[in-house]
């Protein structure tokens, strides 16, 4: 599953690599925003998002400051409101289903994502490894 960008009569979603982090997909999310943010001509936008962490190592995040800056310079006002996740509200969760299936027929997107999220991935072979050794 990877994020997706909700508008009134769209949804936007791609497909980050499978070895991306569930905090790497949310920090790409928060681009998308910004970015769709910069092309609309709303002037409030309210960016809503469940996570409440994010990876100071990604090289998203001087990006999202900066763009963040400069619509905020460009006189947009922008507004970061956190919503927990998984809280039952139905059309939501419609939505997010229904934009991650679609999220598995485009291609990957080509990103650069931190070396931490690689870690995870390289821990489980390891342990599968070890495991087939052992026994």
């Amino acid at each position: 599953m990877g994020p997706r960008m909700e508008l009134p009569n769209s949804v936007k979603t791609v497909r980050l690599p499978d070895n991306a982090s569930i905090s790497t997909a949310e920090i790409h999310a928060v681009d998308m925003a910004l970015d769709i943010i910069r092309r609309t001509r709303s002037k409030d936008c309210v960016v809503f998002s469940d996570t409440l962490s994010c990876k100071v190592e990604s090289p998203l995040i001087l990006k999202i400051l900066k763009d963040h800056n400069q619509l905020i310079n460009s006189g947009k006002s922008i507004t970061f409101c956190w919503i927990p996740s998984h809280v039952g509200i139905r059309r939501n969760e419609d939505a997010v289903d229904i934009a991650a299936k679609a999220g598995l027929d485009v291609a990957i997107t080509n990103m650069r994502f931190p070396v931490s999220d690689l870690l995870t991935c390289v821990n489980q072979l390891f342990v599968k490894e070890w495991q087939q050794l052992w026994k």
